[in-house]
């Protein structure tokens, strides 16, 4: 039988609740939200630019989509979404390009704050699923099982996929309670969950089989209570229309790519510990990076509590309660495995599968408050809680005023406001030569990186002065070898090249650690040198000082027009923009 939707009031059988339990969380969790934002803030206004790759390259794609969609030019701004960087589902930049457009002058502050308003909305929508069912107690909970988490402290930082795949995983999870414990199909949320799963398939390609899951299991569990076939075909093709009709176009061209993007990146890290890791160092190793990077002591009180309270209030719960949470568990569990027997311990990863958690925490604690039996114990748990959250948000703004230190509890509160970021402006690179006098834009190629020095921050300088630039890598970081006839072919397609000056002063950069003869191209400048200047190819323009710290500097060639093969090159089009 369905669950009771009956709204959920502080009296039991006559006896009057205390309030005092939902009240402490809801100003709890006010207070994590307030933190992060503040720590937000703070790190953007003292971090005006970024030196990293991914969000960098994130924040590029929807600038120099708001540059088309001003210029007028739809067909190009399409041609762009589907077939530029094909490899990942266009969520975030869909998500990015209203905002990047908007705020013209400073679209890339703007989508970095865009980050704290998706947190923060994130939050409230796992507020809104879990208060109907499980009291403002619970619904405080399940939000500060996302809030204070630090994963999520560095993701309202951060212009990263994560925001919509958040989004759309906690609408999702709140359509799927109500229809878990609602006493019939509902044509309107079904709708509505349709455009929402939508959305977090072009988030990233992991949300389906976490949310799908628990969206088929849930259509299955009420066709097994109820033997209604119409609405199990109700609950599931509803859903899966709307799904197509918003992720179609981008999967039909595109879904190949997706999925062979994340078949490398599995092969690349998943399922990649060594047997010989297999043991009490590598145990170690995975509980302190679950505890500190993922739950921090708040979030582990909270997931402590709510996993005895769970078990306390069991029966508590109604039918469709039941399956939602055991729906949940069962679907958070590939993302931890994941990461668990991964060398590639990024906590971000994990977020998904906090969400899937943070819905069964609340029920479970909106259960026991409700129960007289353990109430005693849920408001004991309810005071344990609030005091390591208080605790940890404490920490984190004494941290993020005095500066950081050391201690491997701490360190993802220090990394919210004091991790590594070399703060370079390429603005004066953009300088160097002038926008083309046919209109073409400038072909720029990058050799040798640096996280300061490479395609997406230089691309990011021509963008913010609203230009857009041709920008590739000569030679991938992960080549051992290089293609010399293809290089300088390739060359004398540009205008510029860029090199990071360390490695022009034969310096190493301390952050890349050679492996297997990878990194290549920052050991051979000098042979390339060379070869462009028996070819007569480049005007040595010099160093550019990007910045105070040494790795902002840049070394710049400028490729000469007046030589013929130069003027020969570059009637072939500079690698197509289509990437395969």
């Amino acid at each position: 039988m369905p669950d009771s939707l009956a709204p959920q009031t502080n009296t039991i059988q006559g006896m009057e609740l205390p309030r005092w339990p939902g009240r402490l969380l809801s100003l709890l969790a006010v207070a994590a939200l307030a933190t992060l934002a503040g720590l937000a803030w703070l790190w953007i206004s003292r971090n005006p630019m970024l030196s990293t790759w991914d969000e960098v390259m994130h924040l590029n794609l929807s600038m120099a989509d708001a540059l088309v969609l001003r210029s007028g030019d739809l067909a190009a701004l399409r041609d762009d979404l589907l077939l530029q960087d094909r490899w990942l589902p266009p969520g975030l930049r869909l998500l990015g390009l209203p905002i990047a457009a908007l705020f013209q002058g400073d679209a890339q502050t703007a989508l970095r704050l865009l980050a704290s308003a998706m947190t923060a909305a994130t939050a409230f929508v796992i507020w809104l699923g879990l208060r109907p069912v499980a009291g403002l107690a619970g619904a405080a909970a399940g939000v500060l099982l996302y809030l204070l988490a630090p994963l999520n402290m560095l993701g309202a930082q951060s212009f990263m996929t994560e925001l919509p795949l958040h989004f759309a995983a906690a609408s999702a999870l709140a359509l799927l309670l109500r229809e878990a414990v609602a006493p019939r199909a509902s044509i309107w949320r079904l709708g509505l969950l349709g455009p929402v799963l939508g959305l977090g398939a072009l988030a990233k390609l992991t949300f389906l089989p976490t949310i799908g899951l628990a969206w088929v299991g849930i259509a299955a569990w009420r066709w097994w209570q109820e033997r209604d076939t119409a609405a199990l075909r109700l609950r599931l093709l509803l859903p899966a229309v709307g799904l197509a009709l918003v992720a179609w176009p981008f999967y039909l061209l595109n879904g190949g790519r997706y999925v062979g993007y994340a078949r490398q990146t599995a092969e690349g890290y998943a399922f990649f510990v060594p047997p010989e890791d297999i043991g009490q160092p590598f145990g170690l190793r995975v509980a302190y990076s679950l505890i500190w990077d993922v739950l921090g002591f708040g979030g582990l009180a909270l997931l402590a509590s709510g996993l005895v309270l769970l078990l306390l209030a069991w029966r508590r719960l109604g039918q469709g309660q039941r399956s939602f949470t055991l729906l949940s568990a069962v679907a958070a569990l590939p993302a931890i495995g994941a990461f668990v027997l991964s060398n590639n311990q990024t906590e971000r990863y994990v977020g998904i599968s906090l969400i899937l958690l943070a819905y069964p925490l609340g029920l479970a604690m909106g259960a026991a408050l409700r129960d007289p039996r353990m109430a005693r114990v849920a408001r004991g748990a309810t005071l344990v809680i609030a005091l390591a959250g208080l605790a940890q948000l404490g920490t984190a703004w004494a941290i993020a005023f005095a500066g950081p230190v050391p201690g491997r509890p701490l360190r993802p509160l220090v990394e919210a406001s004091w991790r590594d970021n070399t703060a370079c402006d390429l603005a004066a690179v953009t300088g160097l030569m002038p926008q083309r006098p046919d209109g073409e834009r400038l072909r720029i190629g990058l050799f040798g990186l640096t996280t300061a020095i490479n395609p997406n921050t230089v691309n990011n300088a021509y963008l913010r002065q609203g230009r857009r630039a041709h920008v590739i890598e000569l030679v991938n970081d992960s080549e051992t070898s290089i293609n010399w006839d293809k290089l300088m072919a390739e060359s004398a397609q540009l205008d510029l090249v860029i090199l990071p000056e360390i490695f022009w002063r034969g310096e190493a950069d301390p952050a890349k650690t050679p492996v297997g003869g990878r990194h290549v191209a920052d050991r051979s400048i000098p042979d390339y040198r060379a070869r462009l200047e028996a070819a007569n190819l480049i005007e040595d323009r010099g160093a550019i000082v990007n910045g105070p710290a040494p790795a902002c500097a840049a070394h710049a060639l400028q490729i000469r027009q007046d030589n013929p093969a130069v003027q020969a090159a570059r009637a072939r089009p500079l690698r197509p923009e289509a990437r395969d």
